[in-house]
């Protein structure tokens, strides 16, 4: 409530985030940069060998799974929330 007695609409629709979406989240988000840094690290190696290269391809493919599952967390979040477009069921 700001001083005058008037409620900030945007702060009335946030919903908070429980400890299971945030300790998914966060180790998603963990994971996605480790392994997006360790890729972007080999890849600028001047000469990788065959097991550098076998492992900057196992690090790209997790950030991709890892991106992919953020992707899905954050939007799959507000698929139980009621549809407030004011259509009235016939």
């Amino acid at each position: 409530m700001s001083a005058l007695g008037h409620t900030n609409p945007l702060q009335t629709q946030k919903k908070p985030m429980n400890s299971n979406f945030r300790t998914i989240f966060f180790s998603l988000l963990s994971i996605a940069f480790l392994s997006g840094g360790t890729s972007v690290y080999l890849a600028n190696q001047p000469n990788p060998n065959d097991q550098q290269i076998a492992v900057q391809n196992t690090c790209l493919d997790t950030w991709k799974l890892c991106t992919g599952g953020i992707a899905g967390l954050v939007g799959g979040r507000n698929l139980n929330q009621p549809d407030n477009d004011n259509d009235q069921p016939t």
